[in-house]
């Protein structure tokens, strides 16, 4: 737009191209010239087309399909935009204080929060004490409970070992009961003296027969 004429250039919304132009053209130049209102060289006008057709493409608006003809205009938009800003302008005040109360709402509570931790920290110091106590007799108990049951599974070990013992010696003297209650080995050694005595008889008659017989010469003579 640096070689457009400040009379054809875009103004602020509202304002039509060429307006100051006109203006100016209006009113007499210094007195010297009497030129009409609508009288424009021909140059502004090659400008003016020019221009037009350099700005077009950068004040094309993206409409919906559906939009009417006259969403094309920029105005309206701006209008509404502005609009918007002017409500969010006006609510802002109200949102803010109402985000303050319930920032100073939320603080008030988190400290009463803090106050009331603080108390049951103090009142529940005590339970605390008996709690750590009761924690560690219940581990000297559990330490002393650990050492009996190492005991006991000892003696249980020991128990074992005497009562495989004393079954072993109870079988040996079932088997030595049943051995002193059996009477073949004594029948055995009764008929074993009985035949002692009939070879012992026989043999004291034996040697009466040799005596006889060794004698008999001597009493001869």
């Amino acid at each position: 737009m640096s070689g457009l004429p400040a009379s054809l250039r875009f103004g602020p919304p509202g304002a039509r191209p060429g307006g100051a132009a006109a203006a100016q053209r209006a009113a007499p130049a210094g007195g010297a010239s009497g030129k009409r209102r609508d009288e424009a060289p021909l140059d502004d006008a090659a400008a003016w087309r020019a221009e037009c057709e350099r700005a077009a493409p950068q004040l094309t608006i993206a409409v919906p399909a559906d939009a009417g003809a006259d969403s094309r205009d920029w105005r309206p938009l701006l209008e509404r935009a502005l609009a918007a800003l002017g409500s969010l302008q006006a609510a802002a005040p109200a949102a803010q204080a109402a985000s303050t109360a319930s920032a100073g709402r939320l603080t008030s509570q988190l400290e009463a929060l803090a106050a009331g931790e603080a108390a049951a920290g103090t009142q529940l110091a005590g339970l605390r004490a008996e709690h750590k106590a009761a924690q560690e007799a219940v581990t000297v108990l559990q330490r002393e409970v650990d050492a009996r049951q190492d005991y006991v599974g000892q003696l249980q070990a020991e128990l074992a070992f005497l009562n495989k013992d004393l079954e072993e010696r109870q079988r040996e003297l079932a088997e030595q009961g049943e051995s002193m209650s059996d009477t073949r080995p004594v029948a055995r050694l009764a008929a074993a003296c009985q035949a002692l005595r009939g070879e012992l008889a026989q043999m004291q008659l034996r040697c009466g027969v040799l005596q006889a017989t060794l004698l008999s010469p001597a009493i001869a003579k």
